[in-house]
């Protein structure tokens, strides 16, 4: 063996050791025993792989890659010339990143990019060894610094576009005619983007997936399907309803369309849960599906008589399960609901009239499930049904703007209910109040807006036994008799 061991054999020794024989690798290491500067450079090397491996998905700053471009623009030039040097240079490629590296703890292009600073001469050299193993480091190793995973994704300018968790876009796709949250979606539909635009990671493999639903875009191909796409935007899965369905009398093709959609872990199994509502047009009925994300198959799913507006969650009682919370109107009561299910407990059907059963499906398991009175406005509203206006979770509770439709104008009160279901109070708002003394004055109501009014709204609202409607606050007795704690998914 000559006097120091050559850089080669070094990396070797870390890179690829089953090149090595046993005979070689024993040789290094008594040799490393006995040499003080091998012995010391050996262990740079190991830091520097260690540090490397540790290091992989930070990029360089916007800055430094700028520089870099600079420099490497130039040797770039030289590269075909060079074709006939190529295996001896990449040979030694290696070995000359170890003077550029070692000293500095930081991401190989960073150590590339803050060389070339140092030694901007050596760089220059046409011929350099150096200067042209980091062309070869820029061009070929570059590329695995960059982030590719998903962190967000924005619907604009009629675009699906997605970024990585330092804002730099990744892909994107063109959607369509008014595909732009902030600017024509928004307002018009219930809830927030991620109900129609989130990213997450559906198999559990550190890289994020895009979910997403298209039916609030006019016309679009796939307004009967929730779609996932791969972090590279291909095609992961799409899925859509394809069973006919009968309420009562009426029979519905296999065309829902799908509206919104949560995801999380939120029964804590530390796997991902993916919840969907889809709807006929005019919104009835609807239906709630639980998808494995990482390939779209159905698990359960949940039949509901009417539209539902609103679909959230949130741990109400601290077990550390997220229950589902689902606000709409039920057309075969017609009152506005409010739906408590736990996730792991999502079948059958919501309470409703007989003509409104769905043929086949039993009845459902959900915790709570809520029905709202309707104000002394009815007489004079435009439809027989109030609706779930708005559905927000505050602190230590949920909070339900139920609202008539009175020619143009959408109004009513605000039903507060705490964490155990409890509703607590009955709030009002001033269009709802001003509407409202305008009938007194003008002779249609005779009810003033005053504290008995409304407490009689809050006594009004009823909850589902499992048999009947009570004026109490109760849990489904069908839930009751279940351990949830024993429930397979």
């Amino acid at each position: 063996m000559n006097d120091h061991i050559e850089n080669n054999t070094l990396e070797k020794l870390f890179l690829c050791p089953d090149e090595l024989s046993k005979q070689e690798k024993e040789d290094i290491n008594s040799h490393l025993e006995n040499c003080s500067l091998c012995s010391e450079h050996s262990a740079k090397l190991k830091e520097f792989y260690k540090d490397l491996n540790t290091n992989l998905d930070i990029p360089p700053t916007e800055r430094d890659e700028a520089l870099a471009e600079k420099f490497f623009a130039r040797k770039r030039l030289a590269l075909p010339a060079m074709a006939k040097e190529l295996p001896e240079k990449i040979d030694n490629a290696l070995s000359t990143f170890v003077e550029i590296i070692e000293p500095y703890h930081k991401p190989l292009a960073q150590r590339i990019i803050r060389y070339i600073k140092i030694h901007p001469v050596r760089f220059a050299s046409a011929t350099s060894v150096i200067g042209f193993a980091m062309v070869l480091a820029f061009l070929v190793v570059r590329p695995i610094f960059k982030d590719t995973n998903p962190a967000y994704a924005r619907a604009k300018d009629e675009f699906l576009v997605v970024y990585n968790k330092e804002g730099r876009e990744l892909w994107r796709k063109h959607i369509g005619q008014g595909y732009d949250w902030e600017k024509t979606l928004r307002d018009a539909n219930p809830g927030d983007l991620e109900n129609y635009l989130s990213t997450v990671d559906a198999d559990n493999d550190g890289k994020s997936e895009v979910v997403a639903t298209f039916s609030w875009i006019p016309k679009h191909d796939w307004k009967r399907y929730i779609v996932c796409f791969n972090s590279d935007g291909t095609l992961r899965w799409k899925r859509g309803y394809d069973k006919k369905a009968t309420f009562g009398n009426q029979s519905f093709p296999n065309d829902f369309q799908m509206l919104r959609f949560i995801v999380g872990d939120f029964d804590r199994d530390q796997k991902i849960d993916l919840f969907v509502t889809g709807s006929q047009e005019p919104y009835f009925p609807t239906i709630v599906l639980r998808l494995n994300p990482a390939n779209g198959d159905p698990l359960a799913e949940y039949l509901h008589p009417g539209n539902i507006t609103h679909l959230l969650h949130k741990d109400l009682d601290g077990d550390g399960v997220e229950e589902i919370l689902l606000g709409g109107t039920n057309n075969g009561l017609n009152r506005a609901d409010l739906t408590v299910i736990d996730p792991r407990l999502l079948e059958g059907h919501a309470p409703t009239s007989p003509d409104y059963v769905p043929r086949g499906v039993s009845t459902g398991m959900e915790k709570f499930y809520i029905i709202f009175p309707r104000t002394d406005l009815q007489t004079l509203a435009r439809q027989k049904r109030n609706y779930v206006q708005e559905l927000r979770l505050i602190p230590g509770g949920i909070e339900v703007h139920i609202i008539e439709y009175f020619g143009e104008l959408l109004l009513g009160p605000y039903f507060h209910f705490d964490d155990a279901m409890r509703c607590t109070g009955v709030t009002d708002e001033d269009l709802f109040v001003r509407f409202h003394q305008k009938m007194e004055a003008e002779g249609k109501l005779t009810k003033k807006l005053d504290a008995q009014y409304y407490e009689e709204l809050r006594r009004g609202v009823q909850y589902w036994d499992g048999e009947k409607f009570v004026n109490y606050t109760t849990m489904n007795k069908k839930y009751l008799s279940i351990t949830p704690q024993n429930t397979t998914r």
